[in-house]
């Protein structure tokens, strides 16, 4: 049977793992938040391009729709 002051040992080894491990967690935590922020931030600058490409498109589709046809 392990001793009173083995036991201790362990219980303290145990204890730093476990704050140690918290420590990542909360770092791991933190970057996948700002992962997260950034990703947003990338998605609605793609979309903003985008949703201008196609407005730019859409408005030349107009234009050279408006000057092929005949005028009555």
């Amino acid at each position: 049977m392990p001793s009173f002051s083995s036991l201790e040992k362990t219980e303290h080894r145990l204890q730093t793992e476990i704050e140690d491990l918290m420590v990542d967690v909360e770092r791991s935590n933190a970057a996948a938040l700002a992962l997260d922020k950034r990703q947003r931030i990338f998605d609605k600058q793609v979309l903003s391009e985008w949703k201008q490409k196609y407005e730019e498109c859409q408005s030349e589709l107009e234009r050279l729709s408006g000057v092929s046809q005949p005028e009555h």
